[in-house]
C-alpha cells in the first residue's frame, strides 16, 4: 500500500485535486525515442502528459507555497521565495521543492542561453536530500518532453538522494557536460522513473522531490 503524505494528500482536494488529478490521468505512453506521447496535445509543441503547474516552495518547511508555473525554467531555479523576482538563464544557486509532482506526466521547463554567455560557465542539477522523493530522469533537449536526446551527456536515469542528475557547460567548459550554445533554446525535462513506486514522500496521484541548481558564472 502507498503511503500517503499529509501536505501532499491535501492538494488533491478540492479544485486543487481536479488539476493536479487531470495532469495524472493524461494518456502517456513512453515511444522508443524516449518522448512521452500518445499524440501531441492542442499546442501541437509538447507531447501530452506535460505539467504546466504545480505546488512549489523554495523552503523545506513549505512556508510560502505556492502554484507556480513551470513551464518556464526561471520560475523554478531562477528566484529564491515565493515572491521574488524571476531572473532567467543561468539563474541562481538554489533548491526547489515540488510538492506535488504527479505521477503520470513531466516537466518541460523551457529556457533560451543568452549570446554572451561565459564560453566557461558551467553548472549542475542535484537530487535534494531533505525532501528527496523517487527517483528521477532528467533529459536537456531543445526538444520539449524528450528524454532521450541526441547530445552527448545530456541525459540521467534514475537518480537518486544525493546525486547528480545533469551537468550543462557551454562550448569552451572543459569538462564531461551536456553543452549548449548561445541563442539556442532548450528544456530540462524531469520526470519520476517509475510512477508507479512505493515511497514515503508519495500518495496515489503525486511524490514531492527536490531539485537543486548550482552554477558558476
Amino acid at each position: 500500500m502507498k503511503n500517503t503524505f499529509g501536505i501532499a494528500a491535501a492538494l488533491f482536494t478540492g479544485s486543487l485535486g481536479v488539476a493536479f488529478a487531470s495532469a495524472a490521468q493524461a494518456q502517456t505512453q513512453p515511444l522508443a525515442n524516449g518522448i512521452y506521447f500518445d499524440g501531441y496535445d492542442m499546442q501541437g509543441d509538447c507531447p501530452r502528459g506535460r505539467i504546466e503547474s504545480t505546488m512549489m516552495s523554495w523552503r523545506y518547511d513549505g512556508i510560502g507555497r505556492r502554484i507556480v508555473d513551470v513551464t518556464q525554467a526561471e520560475n523554478i531555479w531562477g528566484r529564491a521565495h515565493a515572491g521574488g523576482a524571476t531572473v532567467p538563464f543561468p539563474w541562481m544557486n538554489v533548491f526547489a521543492v515540488f510538492w506535488s509532482f504527479p505521477r503520470h506526466g513531466y516537466v518541460a521547463a523551457r529556457f533560451e542561453v543568452p549570446m554572451d554567455m561565459p564560453a566557461w560557465a558551467w553548472g549542475m542539477f542535484t537530487h535534494g536530500e531533505t525532501l528527496p522523493g523517487p527517483a528521477t530522469d532528467m533529459a536537456i533537449s531543445p526538444r520539449c518532453g524528450d528524454f532521450n536526446p541526441s547530445g552527448q551527456f545530456c541525459q540521467m536515469r534514475s537518480t537518486g538522494v544525493g546525486q547528480r542528475m545533469g551537468v550543462w557547460g557551454m562550448p569552451g567548459f572543459p569538462g564531461v557536460a551536456c553543452k549548449l550554445q548561445p541563442g539556442q533554446t532548450y528544456y530540462v525535462n524531469i520526470r519520476l522513473s517509475d510512477p508507479e513506486v512505493e515511497d514515503y514522500f508519495c500518495n496515489a496521484g503525486a511524490c514531492q522531490t527536490t531539485v537543486q541548481h548550482n552554477h558558476t558564472q
